[in-house]
């Protein structure tokens, strides 16, 4: 199975993802900001990086830019529960994945982190 990041300043919400992705056999790293990703990201490699895109200290697509330039990650996929047009967009072109709704379908994720 695959190594997830999992980047959401809800901690709760965070958390409870990277659970989720444990009880799939993933190994999974919750952050709660950008910079704390960043930070523990240092020098690793994900296969896959599911990233708020609303964040206080940076945004989703810069954060994934960032991670994308520092490491090898295979996949940046982004969660929102609400986002201007300009930030979807931004999001979906950076990704080439569709953009996840909150409250997330967790079946649709689990198929989406296994493909």
């Amino acid at each position: 199975m695959g190594r997830i990041l999992v980047v959401d300043d809800n901690r709760d919400f965070a958390d409870d993802l990277a659970e989720i992705f444990e009880h799939q056999g993933h190994e999974a790293l919750a952050c709660y900001s950008a910079q704390q990703a960043l930070e523990h990201a240092g020098g690793e490699q994900f296969d896959l990086a599911l990233v708020d895109i609303r964040m206080p200290d940076m945004s989703g697509p810069e954060l994934c830019e960032e991670l994308l330039r520092a490491h090898a990650m295979a996949r940046c996929v982004f969660m929102t529960g609400y986002s201007s047009e300009a930030q979807l967009d931004r999001a979906r072109d950076l990704s080439g994945e569709p953009v996840l709704e909150k409250p997330i379908n967790i079946d649709a994720l689990i198929r989406m982190a296994a493909s």
